[in-house]
């Protein structure tokens, strides 16, 4: 990596002290990609451009791309493509990491994170999941890489993890324990027998004692269930019940109809008393046909209530003529049981020493064909796409925040390092082991940044700090303008709209006299399908050398340079 600085001439204009421009070692092949992405997608096909006469006027009044829906920076079968909001093209994913068959102590810290910029103390930029059982599991996203005009981080994410595919032959943790199980026996058979005929006694024992506890159970509290609430709560339902029709008949009246002379005061008070009390009438007979309603309901859970009862009274009976076979069989069973308790209570304390040293080491033992093994290599058996991240990695210069992938294993490993067992291994000795087969993949650097002139509207030159960022095999590189460096300032806003280079249509060197510049400057003019953009290069080291380097990395880009 090597950088230029030139100090200004016209510090009393005003201008920056220090111009510096950045170039990020590469070799001659670095644009080419080195992330396999056949992982997400085979077909690598450019999407097109929508031609509507809409977007052709937009384009041409506001001298801009004119995003439309279909995300033409990625390819066609980008994860990305049909997922998440229209600036959230990046993909990014965690380590892979095997959740066992037999789950234990389950974690919750982030598997992807972004660090700085707009989340200076760090935000969390996936879904927390559920516990996962016997998988190969990754978390995944796609997100705006920070990319929206003041920074902020936008992400879409699942709502569960993704699984990751594992080759057939893998053994689980159910299996490796049902084989150290029948090792741990066959080398102790004498032991083992003895433990299974103690825990069939204990078991018959268990079994005796809570069902004669059930029936002295019942036996203290039917007899108070049948013979005071039983009763009382019978006694207010049939209180309840007759309470519903009182004061109301079902009577049939007959209809007041209204008559009499307007001019008559006498004939028309009767006729509105008679309507008044015809409009009453209604009332008590709706009120009667409701309560009628209320008292069959009321009935009926009476009846309820009363077979509920003489259930209670059959139970009681049957708990009494139970009561005596079942006291009978639990002292059978203290007869067998109590005599060879301790005994028993000794074997099985001896085989389950033994299960916790033995077990797991006949795990680690079959860890080499196990489905874990197998998961956490993914990465460096080149499938899965574990750890693949596009957009900026925390740390980089030039960007406003970037994404860290911490070891996060959402469960210990049941094989080396479960709990219940002897030794178990430490959630540290576990990422120490994950490190060692799996590293983060970031897609994409930035690979040049500095400050260029561009021309604008009205021909007019406006100073911005220019980044290039990579392409990787699914998406076009882009050259991103900003108001300062982000290096300086992260939280620095865009200058202007991003520009994808992939269907661009060339780049022409220009000297800065085509422009009006004079002391040697130097330019290009990058030409796209939807306008031109003049850039110049005012203060430069080696004006010539910088131009060359801007030129030979866009037009390495265009990939896509000819497509009609």
């Amino acid at each position: 990596m090597w950088t230029w600085c030139l100090h200004s001439t016209t510090l009393l204009l005003g201008c920056a002290p220090l111009i510096c421009s950045y170039r990020l070692s590469y070799d001659a092949d670095e644009l080419q990609p080195t992330v396999d992405f056949k992982f997400m997608t085979e077909d690598t096909s450019y999407t097109g451009r929508s031609k509507t006469i809409l977007r052709s006027v937009s384009q041409w009044v506001w001298n801009d791309r004119s995003e439309g829906k279909v995300k033409e920076e990625i390819v066609e079968g980008h994860t990305c493509q049909n997922f998440g909001r229209r600036e959230e093209t990046y993909y990014a994913s965690s380590f892979c990491y095997w959740a066992p068959e037999i789950p234990d102590e389950p974690r919750s810290d982030p598997m992807l994170v972004w660090l700085g910029g707009a989340e200076p103390s760090g935000a969390r930029l996936h879904s927390a999941y559920g516990v996962s059982q016997g998988k190969c599991i990754k978390a995944t996203v796609c997100h705006n890489n920070a990319q929206s005009k003041d920074g902020e981080v936008t992400m879409s994410s699942w709502d569960h993890p993704e699984e990751v595919p594992l080759p057939a032959g893998c053994v689980g943790e159910n299996e490796i324990l049902r084989t150290c199980e029948a090792t741990l026996a066959k080398n102790n058979p004498e032991l083992k027998a003895k433990v299974d005929s103690c825990r069939d006694v204990e078991h018959r024992h268990t079994r005796a004692a809570d069902a004669l506890e059930a029936c002295l159970a019942a036996l203290r509290d039917l007899p108070n269930e049948i013979h005071d609430r039983m009763p009382e709560k019978i006694a207010d339902q049939r209180s309840n019940m007759y309470s519903q029709c009182d004061g109301f008949s079902t009577r049939s009246h007959p209809w007041c109809s209204r008559g009499g002379e307007e001019g008559d005061d006498d004939e028309y008070e009767r006729c509105q008393e008679c309507y008044r009390a015809h409009t009453s009438l209604d009332f008590k007979e709706r009120r009667t046909r409701e309560a009628e309603s209320e008292f069959r309901e009321a009935e009926e859970q009476l009846q309820s209530l009363q077979s509920h009862l003489r259930r209670l009274e059959e139970q009681l009976r049957s708990n009494q003529a139970k009561e005596p076979s079942l006291t009978q069989a639990k002292q059978s069973m203290d007869q067998e049981w109590l005599p060879q308790k301790e005994e028993c209570h000794a074997a099985f304390q001896d085989f389950e020493g033994k299960e916790q040293h033995f077990i797991p080491e006949c795990a680690r033992g079959r860890y080499d064909e196990s489905c874990e093994k197998s998961c956490l290599e993914s990465q460096r058996a080149g499938r899965g796409g574990c750890g693949v991240v596009e957009g900026n990695e925390h740390g980089t210069a030039h960007v406003r925040g970037g994404i860290k992938v911490p070891c996060a294993p959402p469960q210990p490993s049941w094989i080396l390092g479960s709990p219940k067992y002897a030794n178990p291994e430490s959630a540290e000795e576990q990422c120490q082991r994950i490190l060692q087969v799996q590293q983060p993949q970031f897609a994409q650097s930035i690979v040049k940044a500095g400050w260029l002139e561009k021309q604008g509207s009205m021909y007019r030159w406006s100073r911005h700090f220019a980044v290039f960022e990579s392409s990787d095999a699914v998406r076009s590189a882009a050259l991103r303008l900003f108001k300062d460096d982000p290096s300086t300032d992260d939280k620095v806003a865009t200058s202007a709209q991003a520009i994808f280079l992939w269907d661009a249509k060339n780049v022409e060197a220009k000297d800065g006299k085509a422009y009006r510049f004079k002391n040697g400057v130097k330019c290009f003019k990058l030409h796209h399908f939807y306008t031109t953009y003049p850039f110049c290069i005012k203060e430069a080291a080696d004006p010539s050398a910088e131009q060359a380097e801007w030129m030979n990395l866009i037009s390495s880009s265009m990939n896509f340079s000819d497509w009609k």
